[in-house]
């Protein structure tokens, strides 16, 4: 990490999946959503119904969230369940716990050395979270606050509120915005060269990008393997 001073910067913004939090996005086809759906407490559908419904909004969202169109008038996973719903004319009376169960399939965790890491970070800077979910935030609000992290954020700019994703510099103008740290002085990182690196570039950030991916055309100010790292250089 030769030339990088973090010293430099007053506020640093996170992505979230993939930086900080892992065992994320449980989508495969193959995932037991009835399972999770009848611990929640669901009763009114059975097996088959609930892992088809939710394969086939999850499948919807998925190419949305790939599709540039849909950037800034991204659907919610409520929207969506209810379209697949409807159209399969299914009564909606636990569309609630539905969501819930996509968004319980969506959550990953935030590991011990990762907790520390942003731990340090926040006791020299200013720190908030700039992050792609597909469903409402609550369920992560709930997980800092058990890690022990959710006060060290001074912002949480989740897409899920709606309508934008990211690479949309909205988002990262919102950051911008609560933290009231100018572009220049705020270092972003994340994973994903397209949404995180394209996207701060174009809110005037300057950007770390976490692991390996590249991207044509899309080079970040700087790259380190994983998001610990920091903690030296904090």
């Amino acid at each position: 990490m030769s030339h990088f001073d973090l010293t430099l910067f007053d506020a640093v913004l996170l992505d979230m999946n993939g930086t900080f939090m892992f065992g994320h996005d449980r989508f495969d086809k193959a995932e037991d959503y009835y399972s999770t759906y009848r611990v929640l407490g669901g009763v009114a559908y059975d097996a088959e119904t609930v892992n088809r419904v939710i394969n086939t909004c999850c499948e919807d969202v998925a190419a949305k969230y790939e599709d540039a169109e849909w950037q800034n008038k991204f659907p919610s996973v409520q929207e969506t369940l209810h379209q697949v719903m409807s159209a399969e004319g299914l009564p909606l009376i636990e569309i609630d716990l539905l969501v819930n169960v996509v968004a319980q399939h969506e959550l990953g965790d935030v590991s011990p050395p990762y907790v520390e890491v942003l731990k340090h970070l926040a006791s020299t800077h200013k720190l908030g979270v700039v992050s792609n979910i597909w469903s409402g935030k609550k369920l992560w609000l709930d997980l800092f606050e058990r890690r022990g992290v959710l006060e060290l954020f001074d912002v949480l700019v989740f897409s899920s509120d709606g309508p934008h994703l990211k690479p949309s510099p909205e988002l990262f103008e919102q950051a911008i915005r609560a933290t009231r740290v100018q572009p220049g002085r705020t270092l972003f990182v994340g994973d994903d060269p397209h949404r995180d690196v394209l996207g701060a570039k174009a809110a005037g950030m300057k950007t770390l990008l976490v692991g390996d991916r590249q991207a044509a055309g899309i080079t970040p100010d700087w790259n380190i393997p994983k998001l610990t790292e920091l903690q030296q250089a904090a």
